[in-house]
């Protein structure tokens, strides 16, 4: 295991060096100076070459990546960690949400396809699927909010008598939509793992001996599901992490997502490669995370 967690370690090493040349190079390509950019209507020639002279602007492409990797541990990383916590405790909500849904929708499909329920249950996984996160979000907001009048309309800390109470219900949009469009991809690859347990051996041993289909689903049926269950997580992070991001960033919301757009908006070049770099960092680490765990529980991933 020991061997197998440090190769995969030095391939995430790899990976976040691959994802930081490729962050940078699409940045190169954004238009626009940033010298100009920042100095406004300040800004004449002289003005704009001392500027990017200063910010090491005029230095070649590789030089600069150097420079800016240098910036990126010297501190960089430290301010776009701060937007981090907030974005973080979201996705965990909305995905574990979404997984106790797809757990329990891919449970019943599984024992009962072809009935009504498994209709129903796939139609609308399927169409929350389809929705843009964003646009998900906002129907969330009109209904709850404008038409049933359950949330606050406005985000939190722009009103002063906002409490936890508030903030608890503001942040049930991107929870809801995280967990929402999550469901379907999911609940399919559950329902695939789990009608293939049903069908096992083992399952069929243990209704024989007189243990109730409960049971025999949480003890074997979910049991078994683990490893699937860990290979969808991994490939899921990314869709995850990028849906949340867009709500935050459309509904107001403190995290990665909104100072991304604020920062883009006013082309601040240097903050968005610190957050887009702390997306990829997250990206890459949760991905590692999943394939030591699934080496963890099958010793034949490492050996194999």
């Amino acid at each position: 295991m020991t061997r197998y967690a440090a190769t995969r370690v030095a391939q995430a090493i790899l990976s976040l060096i691959a994802v930081s040349v490729v962050i940078f190079l699409l940045m190169k390509l954004y238009p626009g100076d940033p010298g100009s950019i920042l100095l406004g209507r300040q800004a004449t020639p002289a003005k704009v070459r001392a500027l990017d002279r200063m910010l090491g602007l005029d230095l070649g492409w590789p030089q600069q990546y150097l420079v800016w990797l240098r910036l990126l541990f010297a501190g960089g990383l430290s301010g776009a960690f701060g937007a981090l916590p907030s974005t973080l405790l979201l996705l965990a909500l909305g995905g574990g949400l979404g997984l106790a849904i797809s757990m329990s929708v891919a449970i019943r499909q599984a024992r009962f396809p072809g009935s009504w329920l498994d209709r129903i249950t796939s139609f609308l996984a399927q169409l929350f699927y389809a929705f843009p996160s964003f646009w998900l979000a906002e129907l969330l907001y009109w209904w709850l909010g404008m038409e049933l009048g359950w949330i606050p309309l406005v985000p939190p800390g722009y009103l002063g008598n906002q409490g936890l109470g508030d903030w608890a219900l503001y942040m049930s949009i991107p929870v809801l939509t995280v967990a929402l469009t999550t469901v379907a991809g999911w609940s399919i690859h559950l329902r695939a793992a789990m009608e293939e347990s049903l069908l096992s051996d083992y399952v069929r041993t243990a209704r024989a001996k007189g243990q109730t289909e409960r049971l025999v689903i949480r003890r074997h049926v979910v049991r078994n599901s683990v490893l699937p269950l860990l290979s969808i997580l991994g490939m899921s992070f990314p869709v995850l992490l990028s849906n949340l991001m867009v709500v935050q960033a459309y509904m107001g919301v403190q995290g990665i997502g909104g100072a991304l757009m604020g920062a883009l908006f006013t082309r601040a070049y240097g903050t968005v490669l610190n957050l887009v770099m702390v997306v990829g960092i997250v990206t890459v680490a949760l991905n590692l995370l999943t394939d030591l765990l699934s080496a963890a529980a099958d010793p034949r991933i490492r050996f194999g």
